[in-house]
């Protein structure tokens, strides 16, 4: 059996975090700009304060967080430019509000469409296209 390097181990784990902070950030994107609206019928967050889910918003804090990080990897005089600290920072700092954003996000936060949809209910019975002529 043949043995994994450590350096072919660490060039897989950073294509995973890039892969995921990518996926989470393009969710984060399709969510805000009303593309993608199903995740508002997602099941709320564990120990979420607020009557509504956050999932794609906690993707986007973490997929940038997953990026940011996985940059401090490569950062420094042989790699790409940048110094590795200020990569490990910002990853540290969005993977933070991620996890704040598991239980907290300010409703003013949210884009027009989703507070449209939760004065109009915002239930599994309210349509959230009722915004778009010909949607809803």
């Amino acid at each position: 059996m043949r043995r994994v390097s450590s350096e072919t181990l660490g060039w897989l784990l950073w294509s995973i975090m890039i892969g995921l902070g990518v996926a989470g950030v393009v969710a984060a994107v399709l969510a805000l700009s009303g593309r993608w609206r199903r995740w508002v019928f997602f099941p709320r967050m564990l120990l979420s304060v607020v009557p509504f889910t956050t999932f794609p918003l906690v993707g986007g804090f973490m997929g940038l967080g997953l990026v940011f990080l996985a940059l401090g990897f490569v950062a420094g005089p042989e790699g790409i430019p940048g110094d590795t600290e200020v990569y490990d920072l910002l990853g540290t700092v969005f993977l933070g509000l991620g996890l704040v954003s598991f239980v907290w996000w300010p409703r003013q936060w949210m884009p027009a469409w989703h507070r449209d949809w939760m004065r109009r209910g915002g239930d599994d019975l309210t349509d959230p296209w009722a915004d778009e002529p010909g949607r809803g």
